[in-house]
């Protein structure tokens, strides 16, 4: 089969749980004699606007578009008609048998549109809330407070003040209503929406915004022979830390406000990621108040994720949104590595209480220092929850799954 996947952005230069998957599940099916390729968006200083650009990324074919500028307009941000063109290339070029959506930020619900009128089966697999949520898909608010779901006037409110360009005519309220109107009436065209939690397609069912029967709750598979290969470190301190992407709804400043209360000796805080991938927070962590035995270790090559975590005894999440199936967790589970996780979404659902972690309130430092002085103190606790620790899907199965689904779709 010839499978296209799309996906907002992609390796090297992103690195975060979306693109990683996209990535390794066209390498799954390229390996098992499938012609996969990917379709995403890059923004690349001095390209001309809108140009098309076929190139590889360790053994996997890509279509890069380039755009040259900004939506003008707020519906441009949902359904861009340059977009739609490039699209369209893509497809006489390569005359997929199927299209896998991973991510349409920054590409166009029009594809859905074009797809229809070819008659290619459409996958689409749900990864946070975009289309729901115009704000960005995360569904918080300013000052990080969560929303508990969409509505007109809340919608108007956070796409008003969080930069997007304006309605092409009307009010912002609007707006967002035709938005809602525009993508629920694209989405009925998708043959299997794939949800890697139960939370997530709850979400999406209980908004009235896909039926229940057309998703299928199916995690994430991941690759499991790097951490194969990488024997645990052992050490006398207990060491803590976090992996993953620096920005602000992530709630890595969580983690250090809860360290700076520690005053006990033998713990060490190790945080990974590219400072520069928000300068401003970057720059606030760098600023933030934390003692010596905090480190952050900057940016690192996601092939040495496997390594790191072997150093660690336990992982944190402590993101302030709700995180659908978040990679990390996955990761530290196959490194055997026991988790401190949020107490909600996604999170919640993987590490349930004493299965492979504990939970801490969200946005507590305290509550998350109190968890993290409980392992360090209770080594026999740590090496329960590390026995705990569920399966997980690799991604050779997730693979082979894929391919019966798209074959019964394609038929």
């Amino acid at each position: 089969m010839k499978i296209l996947y799309v996906v907002h952005q992609f390796l090297p230069r992103h690195v975060a749980g979306t693109e990683i998957y996209a990535y390794h599940l066209a390498r799954a099916m390229r390996k098992r004699g499938h012609d996969a390729r990917v379709f995403h968006v890059e923004w690349k200083e001095g390209a001309p606007p809108y140009e098309l650009e076929e190139k590889d990324y360790r053994e996997v074919p890509c279509f890069e578009a380039h755009p040259g500028d900004w939506p003008e307009t707020f519906r441009e941000t949902y359904m861009n008609p340059r977009m739609e063109e490039l699209f369209r290339k893509v497809l006489d070029t390569f005359r997929p048998d199927l299209v896998h959506i991973q991510h349409l930020a920054n590409h166009s619900m029009g594809y859905l549109d074009e797809l229809k009128e070819r008659k290619i089966p459409v996958v689409y697999t749900l990864h946070e809330y975009l289309l729901m949520c115009p704000g960005g898909g995360r569904l918080i608010r300013s000052g990080l407070e969560l929303c508990p779901g969409p509505s007109p006037e809340a919608c108007a409110r956070c796409t008003r003040e969080g930069g997007l360009p304006p309605p092409e005519r009307g009010s912002w309220e609007e707006a967002v209503a035709l938005r809602k109107e525009e993508i629920t009436a694209r989405l009925a065209g998708v043959d299997l929406f794939i949800s890697p939690s139960r939370y997530l397609k709850g979400r999406f069912v209980r908004a009235g915004w896909i039926p229940e029967e057309k998703i299928l709750a199916s995690d994430n598979g991941f690759p499991v022979e790097i951490f194969r290969k990488v024997p645990r470190r052992e050490h006398s301190f207990f060491h803590v830390g976090y992996i993953g992407t620096m920005v602000e709804h992530k709630g890595v400043h969580v983690l250090i406000e809860a360290c700076r209360g520690i005053r006990e000796e033998g713990i060490l805080c190790s945080i990974h990621g590219d400072l520069d991938v928000v300068p401003e927070y970057g720059e606030r962590l760098r600023k933030m108040e934390r003692p010596d035995w905090v480190r952050l270790m900057g940016a690192y090559d996601h092939e040495r994720v496997g390594e790191i975590l072997a150093g660690l005894d336990a992982a944190v999440v402590p993101s302030l949104w709700v995180e659908n199936s978040p990679l990390t967790i996955h990761e530290a589970f196959l490194a055997g590595v026991p988790l401190l996780v949020s107490d909600m979404g996604g999170m919640a659902e993987l590490v349930s209480e004493g299965r492979g972690g504990l939970r801490f309130r969200t946005g507590d430092p305290a509550d998350l220092r109190e968890k993290i002085l409980l392992l360090a103190r209770d080594r026999d606790l740590l090496a329960r929850l590390r026995e705990t620790i569920p399966p997980v899907k690799g991604i050779d199965e997730d693979a082979r799954d894929m391919e019966a689904r798209y074959r019964r779709l394609a038929s």
